[in-house]
């Protein structure tokens, strides 16, 4: 009988990196947002500078490891992507609404404000600045392992940036919704895109009730954004190494700070 060959190991991420990534990015936010609070420099726009700095600045410091050009311009997109994008904003906005996070007013920081700067600030600046970080410098160091380990590892380092348990939890399945996006369409773009029209409605939806309309339209887009995943490998994936034990150990620990940064 011809013996079975094991399966193959994850080449390994480079774990350390990826935290220290996500740390520096944590700690840029928290004690920029002190400093505002400290001297007074609160509104849109010292949120926007925050925002940018935190996203930027990794990315800028780890720009020879990790350079722009590898995971900015990765040719063409899937030509499904158009469907993924329209699938994954019902999706995200239907997991919004089911975890009761959606339509507030602490998104935008002042009640009601959808003005032109709000939707720059709240929509537009985290979309790009959040994808080019998290589903750009650090997917690309994650794409040396499992598509396991890179779906769940940006997932966990995207909730490791949010704060409140609830924005946390839906943080890590909005996150996974994203890397499917990323996976399958092998177009940052596309997560931009379907990041900043989510934030975008759900600024515009503050404090109104989601109808019948809402239901029937994200519920749709959710069917839809299932029904586009294949079911085997994608070519814009890489390999199909499963996560190994070191990745599990890691999860549990990103998992931990998640919870923790998120209280804080």
């Amino acid at each position: 009988m011809e013996a079975k060959l094991p399966h193959p190991a994850s080449p390994g991420v480079p774990w350390g990196l990826v935290f220290r990534i996500c740390l520096i990015s944590l700690l840029i936010s928290r004690v920029g947002e002190l400093l505002c609070a400290v001297f007074g420099l609160g509104g849109l726009w010292s949120t926007a500078v925050l925002s940018l700095l935190s996203t930027l600045l990794p990315a800028a410091a780890w720009h020879r490891q990790v350079p722009v050009s590898s995971f900015v311009f990765t040719g063409k997109p899937a030509l499904k992507t158009p469907f993924l994008i329209a699938g994954g904003l019902g999706g995200l906005l239907l997991i919004n609404a089911l975890l009761s996070l959606p339509f507030s007013s602490g998104s935008a920081g002042t009640e009601g404000e959808t003005s032109a700067q709000a939707l720059v600030v709240f929509a537009l600046i985290p979309a790009v600045g959040e994808e080019l970080l998290y589903r750009g410098m650090l997917w690309k160091l994650m794409e040396l392992g499992s598509r396991r380990a890179l779906l769940i590892g940006s997932s966990l380092c995207f909730a490791m940036g949010h704060r409140g348990i609830g924005a946390v939890v839906f943080a890590l399945i909005a996150g996974l919704l994203l890397g499917l996006i990323r996976l399958h369409s092998g177009s940052l773009a596309a997560c931009m895109v379907t990041h900043g029209l989510h934030n975008a409605l759900s600024l515009l939806l503050t404090g109104e009730a989601p109808g019948l309309w809402f239901w029937v339209l994200t519920g749709g887009g959710g069917v839809l954004f299932v029904l586009l995943l294949p079911r085997g490998a994608s070519p814009a994936s890489p390999g199909s190494f499963q996560p190994t034990r070191e990745d599990l150990l890691v999860f549990g620990l990103f998992a931990a700070a998640a919870l923790l940064f998120g209280l804080i």
